[in-house]
């Protein structure tokens, strides 16, 4: 009796380390929608779900798939091993149904529901090597093609008839039910829980205390699994390790983003103006730094910048997208159409902290002060606006008026024109972020009318003039599938025009397009 019940109890500790193992994933991983604890669809193979956003690719057969689906077989004994005999014997389950039936079984219900599935039998225990079936059963865990070779009178044709007398099926459907069949076979507690270790670091989680013979990690999913919570998704599990306490607010990391094309900053500037909650952080900056390229006032190659720019912004998506304990903040002082562009290239659900340059005092501020604001002020409503074109002008002037007269080079006179502005446009208005957010919020509206217009319009030429912080929120409302191209222009006051170059920061980075030079 005690034996038994030791042997449930690491049983169950198997299991919910192993559902930990794939749970902690939605933290780090994008592509996983949601997992599933003891799964109610009443079927084999119902220990852990995993479902997909998007499609997978089993990288070994080329299969496509929504679905992981994974059933625990916990054996205390390790002399225990897996065989085709074992496979078709009821005992081995202590079930009236064999394994086999049973994983038949919970093939045909996903496959009549039409999802693409895989089914996974994960076991401390491993396939007999003296059964003829183990040299047909890959390391990566599937069938190899082989086993499908030969007649009847091969050595894999006898099991093949083996298997389907048992289920009493053809050779066709054994092999489409078999092609979906993982067996993830000689996994060790310690294999599961050094994998689960590095996962939960990577998700700022705490680490497992390897101390001790059970795990926290694991008598929490049983609880929750008692209090009737056994699906998450990503909102869910951060609200529930938030809840139990397992974040380790120490192991978050500040990813500081200094963004410079004009005039150097100095390296790591923001780091002693951080607000308290930030500074406790262990930081990491990465400097998107195109001052090489500023001379006499001008950005000699914007091309080069563009190009320098995209390489840097793709190892910072790629950078918080593997790791949900990435706070991000940022801060700089650049050419406007690569703040606007840099902001469409960090387009993102994970917030980030946006410091503007107080110019009084020289230090970095940041967007947190709960003050009045002045209200937007949005001129020439596009209700007046009909078939009028296929471009349309939008002046943003918040530290100063967009004159027309500098517009009439780049644009014919009869472009309409949507203007944002203040009252009395001056630097430094921006203070808060409920003020930024309703300004971006406003410039995003413009934009969806727009589209909606009855007119197709095909470019958006924007003027700006503001703080830095705004216009990298801009940059992040503008929508790469929905809204016009949306083409954003630099100023220079030397230059003739004074607005020589633009970036069309939703066009296609290698189309013509893209870049703007007079």
């Amino acid at each position: 009796m005690a034996k038994a019940i030791i042997a449930r109890r690491q049983g169950d500790e198997f299991q919910a380390i192993f559902f930990w193992k794939q749970l902690v994933n939605l933290l780090i991983d994008n592509n996983f929608k949601k997992v599933i604890f003891e799964s109610d669809r009443e079927i084999f193979v119902d220990d852990i779900v995993v479902e997909y956003s998007k499609p997978m690719i089993d990288q070994y057969t080329g299969q496509q798939f929504h679905v992981d689906a994974y059933q625990c077989k916990y054996h205390v004994a390790r002399s225990t091993t897996f065989s085709i005999d074992k496979l078709i014997d009821p005992h081995f389950l202590r079930n009236k149904q064999s394994m086999l039936q049973r994983l038949y079984q919970a093939y045909r219900k996903y496959s009549e529901k039409g999802e693409k599935f895989r089914l996974h039998i994960v076991s401390s225990s491993a396939w007999d090597t003296q059964d003829s079936f183990s040299r047909f059963l890959a390391p990566e865990s599937y069938i190899r093609p082989g086993f499908w070779e030969n007649g009847p009178r091969s050595e894999q044709g006898k099991i093949r008839k083996k298997l389907t007398d048992h289920l009493a099926i053809s050779d066709a459907e054994l092999r489409d039910f078999l092609d979906l069949a993982r067996f993830d076979l000689g996994l060790s507690r310690n294999d599961i829980l050094e994998t689960l270790d590095a996962n939960l670091r990577l998700a700022g989680l705490f680490p497992l205390d390897r101390t001790i013979t059970s795990t926290r990690y694991a008598e929490i999913a049983w609880k929750w699994f008692e209090q009737g919570t056994n699906s998450f998704d990503k909102q869910l599990l951060n609200q529930a390790v938030h809840r139990e306490k397992l974040v380790d607010m120490h192991r978050k990391t500040l990813v500081i983003i200094r963004h410079q094309s004009l005039d150097p900053i100095v390296p790591e500037a923001i780091c002693d103006d951080l607000p308290a909650h930030l500074r406790d952080m262990a930081f990491n900056e990465v400097a998107i730094d195109l001052t090489h390229l500023f001379r006499d006032g001008k950005l000699t190659d914007p091309r080069t910048a563009i190009s320098e720019q995209l390489e840097i912004a793709d190892e910072i998506r790629q950078l918080y997208k593997t790791s949900s304990n990435i706070e991000l903040a940022y801060y700089g002082i650049a050419h406007i159409p690569l703040v606007f562009l840099l902001g469409f290239q960090l387009i993102s659900r994970k917030s980030i902290n946006l410091f503007e340059h107080d110019r009084r005092n020289n230090k970095w501020d940041l967007l947190q002060a709960n003050t009045k604001f002045p209200e937007l002020i949005v001129r020439n409503s596009l209700s007046n606006i009909n078939d009028t074109g296929t471009d349309i002008v939008i002046k943003f002037g918040i530290s100063y008026p967009i004159m027309d007269v500098d517009l009439d080079p780049i644009v014919p006179l009869a472009t309409p024109i949507i203007e944002l502005t203040l009252p009395s446009p001056k630097l430094d208005t921006v203070t808060n972020i409920e003020q930024l957010e309703s300004y971006a919020l406003s410039f995003r509206g413009v934009l969806d009318e727009i589209h909606n217009l009855r007119t197709k319009i095909n470019r958006v030429h924007v003027f700006y003039a503001g703080p830095v912080s705004l216009a990298f929120r801009c940059g992040q409302m503008i929508s790469p599938t929905i809204h016009p191209k949306v083409l954003v222009y630099n100023y220079f006051s030397r230059d003739e025009p004074k607005y020589r170059w633009g970036i069309c920061v939703n066009a296609p980075i290698n189309s013509s397009e893209f870049l703007f030079q007079f």
